[in-house]
């Protein structure tokens, strides 16, 4: 499970929790919310002998009704509405002042435990701090019973702050919890199944195509000692070409469903030493761990930059060594390669000069950041070539923001 994703969920609102992380809470949201309308339907019972009451109590009800029926469609947008939880405390003061004391207890009890779970133990504290005078007999400074009761009900308001901020802690990291057991289960099932699909291309489709490039080819070498027209002979060449690519485009299809076999890190290992066999460019790596935790398509998009990063140095830079870096650093995948080549005098001049004669590279690296939310910035490396660093957010609303 990964820190940040943590972090995200147990922040709250207020600190961008992920909008699926409510769903965690609905439950316990909808219980207490559902406790404070029955207290408010007693409450009316109570008051019917004074209508003013009754009316102030019932408008008091939608603060209740509305998360309690549709916390899973809204609540995202009902914790992190600052108008809306003054609101909902407003709302409580009316509750506490003018129902009996019993009942407006459990109300602010229920209003409290209910704000610490959705928004933490420090700001339900502050928020909680109102209701201290109300509970306690400051107008009746001699009355023991009151200041009993008024301590009671502080005390217990500060126990439930406490309370409500760890049950919807615990309700987050659950919720994580089973979402990563699903992710695994997932990726297991979709490796399995990629493994699967090259074993049986290997054993069916690669078989006949090397098959066919024999026969292929005993029918070329024949041709060439029968009189048969030339058209004849080149159409049976081609034939031979056609099937040997063929049969390498799926042999690479396989190798590419093979890779789902290594972890992300390893992967992105193997892809910078083939790199390397293959430019002839030496390839120094720095891998973190923590890659393998990245979500799938959060980790293809990394992949694709790095793979076209890797060509661009092959292609133009005439480098001699590179230098892959790839990490999580404050909640984003980082990813950086430097290389000792000729660089770009400007690289923004250079990427439109590119995308003018229908180079699409290094272009497509930033589109394709762009749309994560991310940033890619290039600038000049200290042995004289290129330094690119790409940025990408981890989480959907960094992105959005």
């Amino acid at each position: 499970m990964t820190s940040s994703r943590l972090c995200a969920a147990l922040s709250g609102p207020r600190g961008g929790a992920e909008g699926a992380a409510h769903q965690a809470i609905s439950g316990v949201v909808r219980l207490l919310a559902e406790v404070r309308l029955a207290v408010l339907a007693l409450a009316v019972v109570f008051a019917l002998d004074n209508i003013l009451v009754a009316v102030l109590v019932v408008f008091t009800a939608p603060l209740s009704y509305v998360p309690a029926r549709s916390w899973e469609r809204h609540g995202r947008v009902i914790a992190r509405s600052g108008i809306l939880l003054s609101c909902d405390l407003v709302a409580t003061v009316v509750v506490v002042v003018l129902v009996p004391e019993l009942l407006g207890a459990v109300y602010l009890l229920a209003t409290v435990t209910l704000l610490g779970v959705i928004v933490g133990r420090r700001l339900t504290l502050v928020m909680a701090l109102p209701f201290v005078p109300l509970m306690l007999p400051l107008r009746h400074v001699a009355d023991p019973d009151g200041w009993v009761f008024g301590a009671a009900v502080v005390a217990v308001m500060i126990a439930m702050a406490f309370t409500g901020t760890t049950l919807g802690n615990a309700l987050r990291r659950q919720w994580l919890a089973a979402e990563e057991s699903a992710l695994l289960r997932a990726r297991r099932a979709a490796t399995a199944e990629r493994v699967r699909i090259a074993r049986d291309m290997h054993d069916t489709v690669a078989g006949d195509l090397a098959g066919t490039i024999l026969v292929a080819q005993v029918l070329r070498d024949r041709l060439e000692h029968e009189d048969v027209p030339d058209g004849v002979r080149a159409t049976a060449t081609q034939l031979v070409e056609l099937v040997g690519v063929a049969h390498g485009h799926t042999r690479e299809a396989i190798t590419e469903l093979r890779r789902a076999e290594l972890h992300p890190a390893d992967d992105l290992e193997e892809l910078c030493r083939a790199w390397s066999q293959r430019s002839g460019i030496g390839c120094a790596t720095q891998i973190a761990s923590r890659v393998d935790d990245l979500e799938p398509a959060l980790f293809a998009d990394l992949r694709a930059m790095l793979t076209e990063l890797l060509e661009n140095v092959r292609r133009h830079s005439r480098a001699q060594t590179a230098r892959v870096e790839v990490g999580v650093v404050d909640g984003a995948a980082v990813l950086r390669v430097v290389d000792d080549g000729v660089g770009l005098v400007e690289p923004a001049v250079t990427i439109r000069q590119k995308a003018a004669e229908g180079h699409y590279g290094l272009t497509g690296i930033d589109e394709r950041s762009a749309s994560r939310g991310g940033t890619v910035s290039r600038r000049k490396a200290a042995r004289g070539g290129l330094d690119t660093l790409v940025r990408l957010p981890l989480r959907p609303e960094e992105a959005a923001a």
